[in-house]
């Protein structure tokens, strides 16, 4: 089996539900489009591993996560794999949002089809992640779908949880409940652009967030936090992926009710 197959069965493993009243099995922009007619859709339903949407971005192919109607996590949220969710626009740069239908908030994610192992992952971000609802999550992080070695999720986090918190953003390790394993901190941007890595070694994870876009810091004053990670959970590699995604606190709205977008100019691996 091909490796790009043995990933989309696993991202599909446990929401592969049955449709009890359909001879097919509709995609995203079916049941979207049926969404805004407003037929009722009372089946569960959810795309084949064959149909998972693919797309290209910063020259790698990535995977849409689709729920299909069942909400799944993080924090049992609904995710579709509409255009309306993601897109990669004339400029070649890669949108995530939340929108609304009426069946609810439908969330974005995208999934590496490419594990990079040790090294610098580097995200470009054009627009205000300081400026999200206090109900949005948005993540940049690695991730394996085998449960060995806390899933070597590595990441990188905008959010206040739900509460108006001082902190808005977070550097994490896993097990992020372990002392030591998260670094919280406060983000505050003069303008959209601003750049975030983590530079995952054997021995330590380096972890930066800069003003305006660099791979690294030009000077002392662009850098918004740093951290350098030398604790016991720094994960070996293994079939971890690259993901980026922009979610709800617990599946709840938006506390403004306004839909939610995050966009990233460029994804970066530097070995």
């Amino acid at each position: 089996m091909k490796a790009k197959e043995i990933l989309i069965l696993a991202i599909t493993l446990g929401i592969v539900l049955t449709s009890s009243n359909r001879d097919s099995v509709l995609s995203s922009q079916d049941r979207e489009a049926e969404d805004m007619e407003g037929d009722a859709i009372t089946e569960t339903v959810t795309n084949r591993p064959s149909e998972l949407r693919s797309i290209e971005f910063s020259n790698y192919t990535w995977l849409v996560k689709d729920s299909g109607q069942q909400r799944v996590g993080p924090k049992s949220n609904y995710f579709s794999d509409s255009k309306r969710n993601v897109w990669v626009d004339s400029d070649g740069q890669l949108h995530l949002k939340i929108i609304r239908r009426k069946r609810g908030w439908y969330c974005a994610e995208v999934i590496s089809e490419k594990s990079f192992g040790h090294g610098k992952y580097v995200f470009y971000l054009v627009n205000r992640v300081d400026q999200l609802d206090k109900n949005v999550v948005c993540g940049l992080f690695t991730w394996d779908d085998s449960s060995e070695d806390n899933r070597r999720e590595i990441d990188i986090e905008f959010s206040e949880w739900g509460e108006k918190e001082s902190n808005n953003a977070q550097f994490a390790v896993q097990p992020s409940t372990r002392p030591g394993n998260t670094l919280k901190f406060n983000i505050q941007l003069e303008e959209n652009y601003s750049t975030h890595s983590f530079d995952w070694k054997e021995e330590n994870i380096l972890f930066q967030s800069l003003y305006g876009h660099y791979p690294s810091p030009p000077a002392d004053n662009y850098v918004i936090e740093s951290w350098n990670y030398t604790g016991e959970s720094i994960p070996e590699p293994g079939n971890e992926k690259v993901r980026v995604n922009l979610w709800l606190m617990d599946g709840s709205s938006p506390s403004d009710n306004m839909e939610a977008e995050i966009i990233i100019k460029k994804f970066e691996f530097i070995p």
